[in-house]
């Protein structure tokens, strides 16, 4: 227990200093026997108001028997080689969607608007100023300052996602058409991956951190024609380009670095800004046109192990997948 270690830890140091003789005698001075007596005193409140309440919210073992429960096991008893399902449904019928009737990402995004609308949904912290430094093997190291979030509701985000993809037949954008995705993580890539699954345009997400030779397999293999990207990568896709990978249109997310190059020209392809493709657009409702068998996503891998590799996924595999971890996880 804590006190008692601590007041064994007391009674060694009073032995140092010179007290060890009346410490081995049954009557110790009444000063020790008092702090000892304060010590358990506090000691004992302490752990009542810690323990207790711990034990009662948060007990470990309870964590632990939680943590070594099976959670899934094989269709065929015996079998490991069969396909394996959690416990709750092994028996049962799988579940599929998460809300009745929702098949498509695009019907899934369009209920969550309905349901949450007016809260938070996508959060972008302002750069303040971005410090650069240039090391000795010649590469920049930057150290951004940053400021507060700055929060978009979910209807304020379905708009914008309904702007863009009103305006994907302004840019020659047709059903099916597959829509490269070749950017960090931010607000403006979500919201262009809304509109890809209300339009019937199938994402193919492409890493930010290829190399020039992975980012040009990637472009080649998936043969389409627009890209969206941000404007610290737009070099790389204009490479790309100028290496003979057939691009047409490339959309491009603003930099938040004010000393990044704005100016770019190609004249074989049609460099657009994300703030003009809205505009091209509307923020009236748009009606999803996708089938739960129409391909939503195609996931380039990182190609650790050789060429990237494209994994073609279904509005309604993503769907079924986010309803499993929601049966478990009661995160909607």
């Amino acid at each position: 227990m804590i006190s008692t270690n601590i007041v064994l830890i007391y009674i060694t140091v009073m032995s140092d200093n010179g007290v060890s003789e009346e410490l081995g005698k049954n009557n110790h001075p009444v000063y020790i026997s008092a702090v000892i007596f304060l010590l358990k005193i506090v000691f004992f409140i302490y752990d009542l108001i810690v323990y207790i309440p711990f034990k009662i919210w948060a007990d470990p073992s309870q964590k632990l028997r939680m943590s070594q429960r099976s959670k899934a096991s094989p269709i065929k008893d015996g079998d490991p080689t069969s396909p394996w399902r959690h416990n709750n449904v092994k028996d049962g019928q799988l579940t599929t969607c998460v809300f009745p009737g929702c098949h498509t990402l695009a019907d899934q995004w369009n209920e969550c608007v309905k349901k949450y609308g007016d809260l938070d949904c996508l959060g972008t912290r302002e750069v303040l100023s971005i410090h650069k430094e240039k090391q000795k093997n010649g590469k920049i190291f930057e150290k951004w300052v940053m400021g507060e979030y700055h929060w978009r509701s979910f209807k304020n985000v379905d708009k914008r996602a309904n702007m863009v993809a009103s305006a994907f037949a302004s840019i020659g954008c047709k059903k099916n058409d597959k829509i490269i995705l070749f950017a960090e993580t931010r607000e403006e890539w979500v919201i262009t991956a809304l509109a890809c699954f209300k339009s019937c345009l199938p994402v193919v997400t492409v890493y930010a951190t290829l190399g020039d030779e992975a980012l040009e397999y990637a472009l080649k293999e998936v043969d389409s024609k627009t890209v969206f990207t941000s404007e610290n990568l737009l070099p790389k896709v204009l490479k790309a380009i100028k290496n003979g990978i057939d691009v047409r249109k490339i959309i491009v997310f603003p930099s938040p670095d004010p000393e990044t190059d704005h100016k770019h020209e190609d004249e074989n392809v049609e460099i657009i800004s994300f703030e003009d493709l809205l505009n091209k657009g509307s923020p009236d409702p748009f009606e999803p046109v996708s089938k739960p068998e129409d391909i939503a996503v195609i996931m380039y891998t990182s190609g650790t192990t050789g060429n990237p590799k494209g994994v073609m996924i279904s509005h309604e595999n993503v769907v079924a997948a986010v309803a499993g971890q929601v049966c478990v996880i009661p995160i909607v």
